[in-house]
C-alpha cells in the first residue's frame, strides 16, 4: 500500500476543510453594507421607512442622506426629496439654500461607493436617526465584530463646534463608537474605522446605528459607510510553510491505522 501517497491525501484534506472552515467563518452577514444597492440616482434625502437603500430600514424624522462618493461637499450634497418637517416646511438651509456640509473638497468613503450622512442632534434623543436590519445565521454564545468606517461634519451656514457619532445596537446590546470632536466650520473630517464586538444571544437579531452628536441648533451630521459584521474568533487560513506539519500529522494516523491492523 502507497502510504506515502495517502498520507499525503490526508494532509490535503486536512488543508481543505481547514480553508473551508476559515471562508464560511468571514463572511459578512451585513446586507448591503456600502449602501450601493440602492434606487438613487444622486444624493437623495431619506425619509421614515425609506425603500431606497436595499435591506435596511430608517426610523425617526431628523434629516438623513443618502450620498454618492465624488460628492463636492458644498455643492453635491443638496438633495431633492420629502420634507422631514412634519408642516411640510422645504428641505433647505437657513437662508433657503441647500442643504449641504462646510469644506469645498470632495467626500470619499473607504467603504464602498456611497455613505449616509444623518444629523445626530435634530432635537431630543428619540428624534436621531436610526438605520438597522436583522442579521441572521448568528451562533448564539459566538462573539462578532462589527466594523464600520464613519466621519463628522457640519451643515452650511451654522457655527460652534459641534460632536458627532454612532450608536451602534446589536439585539438588546449597545455600544457607542468613538466620538468625533468637529471644530465649527471644519470640512468633512477623514475616515476612521470602528471595531465593535459584540456577543450573539439568538439566531437573529437586529443590527442598528443611531446617529448621535452636539449641541442641538449646530447641525452636526455623522458619517457612515463599509458596514460589516463577521464572527470574531475567526481559524487562521492555513500557509503553504505549514503543508509539511499537515502531511506528518496524515503520516502519523496512517502509522496508528497500520499498527492496529497488524
Amino acid at each position: 500500500m502507497n502510504y506515502g501517497f495517502n498520507a499525503a491525501a490526508v494532509g490535503l484534506s486536512v488543508l481543505s476543510v481547514a480553508l473551508l472552515g476559515s471562508s464560511a467563518q468571514a463572511m459578512n452577514l451585513a446586507s448591503n453594507g456600502s449602501f450601493a444597492n440602492n434606487s438613487a440616482g444622486g444624493s437623495a434625502y431619506l425619509g421614515s421607512g425609506q425603500t431606497t437603500i436595499q435591506d435596511w430600514n430608517l426610523s425617526q424624522i431628523g434629516y438623513s442622506f443618502l450620498i454618492p462618493d465624488g460628492s463636492a461637499a458644498y455643492t453635491d450634497i443638496n438633495a431633492a426629496g420629502n420634507s422631514p418637517d412634519p408642516n411640510g416646511a422645504p428641505l433647505s438651509a437657513p437662508s433657503g439654500g441647500p442643504v449641504d456640509f462646510w469644506g469645498s473638497g470632495m467626500v470619499d468613503s473607504p467603504g464602498g461607493d456611497w455613505f449616509l450622512a444623518s444629523d445626530g442632534a435634530f432635537g431630543s434623543a428619540a428624534l436621531n436617526p436610526t438605520i438597522s436590519q436583522t442579521l441572521m445565521g448568528l451562533t448564539p454564545g459566538q462573539d462578532y465584530t462589527v466594523s464600520f468606517y464613519q466621519a463628522s461634519a457640519q451643515q452650511n451656514e451654522f457655527t460652534g463646534d459641534v460632536t458627532a457619532g454612532w450608536t451602534v445596537g446589536f439585539g438588546s446590546a449597545s455600544q457607542a463608537a468613538t466620538t468625533m470632536n468637529h471644530a465649527s466650520m471644519d470640512p468633512v473630517s477623514s475616515w476612521a474605522q470602528q471595531n465593535l464586538t459584540f456577543t450573539a444571544s439568538a439566531s437573529s437579531q437586529l443590527l442598528s446605528f443611531m446617529a448621535t452628536g452636539s449641541p442641538v441648533g449646530q447641525p452636526p451630521f455623522s458619517l457612515l459607510s463599509g458596514i460589516s459584521v463577521e464572527p470574531t474568533n475567526t481559524t487562521a487560513v492555513p500557509t503553504p510553510a505549514l503543508l509539511p506539519g499537515l502531511l506528518g500529522f496524515g503520516m502519523t494516523i496512517l502509522r496508528k491505522r497500520k499498527a492496529q491492523s497488524a
